[in-house]
């Protein structure tokens, strides 16, 4: 286990994504001070792109493209999705950049 930190092969499978969230790209599961949230297909391939793009600012059809995949993807379902992405995670897990896309407060 200490090689491995010292390798910095535990840093590739864990994420940060904020202060205190980590995204655990082995076992697709949000990690918060110790405890372990476990995400669906969508929710865990949304979690990728974040943890992919968290500096920029993402795009609906970054969204489209990485968790609809070949699916159409609704104005209605990217709203939904996106709050219940909120109520899981609290409020301020994203914001809306009107227009735009979503931004991921660091």
């Amino acid at each position: 286990e200490q090689c491995s930190e010292k390798l910095g092969l535990n840093q590739m499978q864990k994420i940060e994504l904020k202060e205190g969230w980590y995204f655990d790209t082995e076992n697709k599961i949000l990690i918060q001070d110790g405890g372990n949230f476990s995400l669906n297909k969508k929710e865990a391939l949304f979690m990728e792109l974040i943890a992919h793009n968290r500096d920029r600012l993402i795009t609906k059809d970054m969204i489209q493209s990485a968790v609809w995949e070949f699916e159409d993807m609704s104005d209605s379902a990217l709203t939904n999705f996106i709050l219940r992405i909120r109520r899981r995670f609290g409020k301020t897990f994203i914001y809306t950049i009107p227009d735009l896309g979503y931004r991921f407060k660091l």
